[in-house]
């Protein structure tokens, strides 16, 4: 038998033990690797989850920033169409200034200036409304246009004027009327002709039609006393985007309908008249009697007023100065001012139909000159019948039958001053007694008015306190239909020495007068009365 190798040797002289020990050497490195093997692989699990997640994120990312290319894009195109468009508003944006010509009557110093007077009214109304717009609305710029409207009737209107005493002409009104469209290329006078509330009409259909446009950018709205203003208003008092883009411009006080939907409003400096004009007239029946041919007051009145003849194709006419009275109780009662008449026009007038017109300028005013001659026709009866022609009552005396004393032009005629100490004046108005608790009756105050109730006057201070009354002027002015006013209704101050006579406000008051101008120089002489 060989002998055993080198190697078998060295094999042979290893022990069990180490065999064992390096198993568990071998064993315990492997589980390191291994170990090492899981963090690798969670490390390497780790970063392909990351890698998914930031390639979703990047997607995103770029669906977003795409979707914001594609809005600013949008954006660019729609704010270039907004400054198109604005442009394009602005390039043509105006403010609308509608006024009412039957209601909104310019001042007297105007009117009177004829074509020169219209020129500068038009010049000065267009600066008031620059003015306020930079004033009130700063976010309008200066080139803004003004487009005004205005909407009466020409001839009535002229007429009015006249009849009132306002103009000295009828022609003076119609220049001035013409020249008022001349000076601003954009401001228009538009003749409604005769008709109830035609101005009304029209006026409300532009301002439905331009309130809501973008291009207009604000209304001015010049309001009279018609009612139908405040229902025109009525639907946008609740609407703070129309409220902002409406200004009432205020000639004769605004009635408490239409004050109170709070519009802003403005005056313009007393470019129009605070007071409204008469318009009263005359109408007379296919009989030749003479009756009422206006609708009722505000009270329930019925008012007669005596119209001048001033229809354009009687310019040469001259007003007469003889009188024939008649009243409604005796048929001789009632003065006015009749001119003569020859037989072929008195066979005329007989053969008028019975009509109630509308109570508009126009048909009072063309018709003036036919009510006079019919009222002279009246006189022509009444003579040939043998009728007593009984002198003119005083303007006390119908008022103590409950009739308003009126003048040839429809103006109220209040009753001749007693003589009076200036003293006595000034003492009673120291007293600061209650003008309504001792000379009408209750006053509406009671507690909270602030004068004397309690101090019983006697006859005589009440005789000083009605002339303290009639030294304040009543807010109705010449057109007050209440019988029993108390204030006065004309200027009964003395002129001015050299200056009687002339228009404005010639007493000795000068500006400080607190009547208008319009109730300074009132005729006194009683044509018609007015039964309550």
């Amino acid at each position: 038998m060989a002998p055993p190798s080198s190697s078998q040797s060295i094999a042979g002289a290893v022990s069990q033990e180490q065999v064992d020990a390096t198993t568990a050497e071998l064993l315990q490195k492997y589980e390191k690797l291994k170990a090492y093997d899981n963090c690798k692989n969670q490390l390497i699990e780790e970063l392909i989850f990351r890698y998914e997640y930031q390639n979703k994120a990047i997607a995103q990312n770029a669906e977003i920033l795409q979707h914001a290319v594609a809005l600013q894009k949008s954006n660019e195109a729609l704010n270039e169409r907004l400054r198109l468009q604005e442009e394009s508003f602005n390039r043509n944006a105006f403010v609308l200034v509608l006024i009412d010509g039957d209601g909104m009557i310019f001042n007297e110093q105007a009117l009177r200036g004829g074509a020169k007077g219209g020129r500068m009214a038009a010049n000065y109304l267009h600066n008031c409304i620059k003015a306020h717009i930079e004033q009130t609305l700063p976010e309008l710029h200066s080139g803004v246009k003004v487009i005004t409207k205005m909407y009466g009737n020409r001839d009535g209107l002229g007429e009015a004027l006249y009849r009132n005493g306002i103009v000295n002409d009828p022609g003076q009104a119609d220049s001035f009327l013409w020249a008022l469209t001349s000076p601003q290329p954009l401001c228009d006078f538009v003749d409604v002709g005769p008709g109830k509330d035609l101005a009304f009409v029209k006026i409300s259909e532009l301002f439905k039609l331009y309130v809501h446009d973008p291009h207009c950018r604000h209304i001015y709205l010049g309001c009279s006393g018609n009612d139908g203003y405040a229902q025109l208003l009525e639907p946008y008092a609740g609407h703070s985007s129309v409220i902002g883009r409406v200004t009432l411009v205020q000639g004769v006080p605004f009635k408490k309908e239409l004050a109170a939907l709070y519009f802003p409003s403005t005056q313009f400096n007393n470019l129009f008249r605070s007071l409204e004009i008469n318009i009263y007239g005359l109408s007379v029946d296919a009989d030749g009697n003479v009756v009422s041919g206006y609708a009722p007051g505000p009270i329930g009145t019925r008012i007669s007023g005596a119209a001048a003849p001033t229809n354009r194709a009687h310019e040469n006419y001259t007003p007469p100065t003889s009188s024939v009275t008649t009243t409604p109780f005796n048929a001789a009662a009632v003065p006015f001012l009749p001119r003569r008449l020859s037989s072929s026009t008195a066979a005329s007038s007989e053969a008028q139909p019975k009509e109630n017109p509308p109570n508009t300028w126009a048909n009072l005013a063309k018709q003036a000159h036919v009510k006079a001659e019919a009222a002279a026709v009246v006189a022509a009866k009444a003579a040939a019948a043998g009728k007593v022609m009984l002198p003119p009552p005083t303007p006390q005396e119908l008022l103590n039958k409950g009739i308003i004393p009126r003048n040839r032009n429809g103006q109220r005629i209040d009753p001749h001053p007693r003589a009076y100490d200036k003293d006595e004046v000034n003492c009673m108005r120291r007293m600061k007694l209650c003008n309504v608790q001792n000379l009408r009756g209750p006053c509406p105050f009671g507690s909270k008015c602030t004068h004397d109730h309690d101090y019983k006057p006697t006859k005589d201070e009440l005789s000083v306190l009605k002339l303290v009354a009639r030294l304040a002027p009543c807010n109705n002015g010449a057109e007050c239909e209440d019988v029993g006013c108390i204030y006065g209704h004309r200027c009964i101050v003395a002129s001015k020495p050299g200056l009687e006579g002339n228009g404005g406000k010639n007493c000795i008051m000068g500006d400080d007068c607190y009547f208008d101008a319009a109730l300074h120089n009132v005729d006194t002489k009683l044509v018609l009365t007015t039964k309550i």
